[in-house]
C-alpha cells in the first residue's frame, strides 16, 4: 500500500495541487451533469408509465413538450 500512497502523493504535489481550481470546477460541473441526467430520467418516467404500460397514447404530446 505504501507504493500507492507514495504515487498519489507525488501526483498531488507535482501536478494536481497546481490545478486545484479547475479540478474542483470540473467535479462541480460533472455533478451538475449527473443531476441533469437524473432529472431527465425523472421527466420521461410518465412516458414509460402512461404510454408504454398504460396505453395512453395522448400522453406522448405532454411528455414530449416537457422534455423539449
Amino acid at each position: 500500500m505504501s507504493g500507492q500512497s507514495g504515487l498519489l502523493g507525488w501526483a498531488w504535489r507535482g501536478y494536481m495541487r497546481k490545478r486545484r481550481a479547475p479540478l474542483i470546477l470540473a467535479m462541480a460541473l460533472m455533478t451538475v451533469e449527473g443531476s441533469m441526467v437524473a432529472f431527465l430520467s425523472w421527466l420521461i418516467k410518465p412516458m414509460f408509465d402512461r404510454v408504454f404500460v398504460g396505453g395512453q397514447t395522448g400522453a406522448v404530446v405532454w411528455v414530449a413538450a416537457a422534455v423539449w
